[in-house]
């Protein structure tokens, strides 16, 4: 597993996050969000194990071989389309 400071992870995260805001992909469309998400875990030397027909989204296990307890996250990746309103 790769260690990094706080600091180094909050920059890493603030910066993926102005990439996804820069890039939103609607759902089920969201193919280079789930690329950047798998190959950021997976530097970071979390176990990929998405389906591959799962083409969208990641499953990855975070934590010890063999731990005694599991914990899900689920957080949604898609862009939500909307229009703007003129004031």
């Amino acid at each position: 597993m790769k260690l990094t400071t706080a600091t180094e992870t909050m920059t890493d995260l603030s910066d993926i996050r102005h990439y996804f805001h820069q890039h939103p992909e609607l759902s089920s469309q969201e193919y280079q969000t789930t690329a950047l998400i798998k190959a950021y875990l997976a530097d970071l030397g979390y176990t990929i194990i998405t389906p591959k027909a799962l083409q969208t989204g990641v499953i990855a296990e975070i934590g010890p071989e063999g731990a005694s307890h599991t914990v899900a996250l689920r957080a949604d990746i898609d862009a939500h389309r909307f229009k703007n309103k003129q004031i």
